[in-house]
């Protein structure tokens, strides 16, 4: 059986790494995202205009999606580490 020290000391320290991962993630997807603003789409072609706008849509979603992800999972880690506090304060307060 884990203790709470364990526990607790984990999950701070996974949120500190999914939150530290989600920052370059963030950044990137916004970098994304001005490149293709700064690029028209092409007009020559219509069947080319709408895969071009498919392929960014899936692509800025990915990324966005991917900075999400890390975002919930340190906010997840990081409350599972205060709950795991909580525990521990009152397993000291009743020994």
């Amino acid at each position: 059986m884990t203790s709470h020290a364990t526990t607790l000391r984990n999950a701070l320290l996974g949120s500190v790494i999914a939150g530290g991962l989600s920052f370059p993630l963030y950044r990137l997807t916004i970098a994304i995202i001005a490149r293709y603003a700064e690029q028209p789409l092409p007009d020559t072609n219509q069947t080319a205009a709408t895969i071009a706008v498919a392929v960014r849509t899936l692509v800025m979603g990915m990324g966005v999606l991917a900075t999400a992800i890390f975002i919930l999972v340190a906010v997840g880690l990081f409350l599972l580490a205060v709950q795991t506090g909580i525990q521990w304060l009152q397993d000291q307060q009743q020994s």
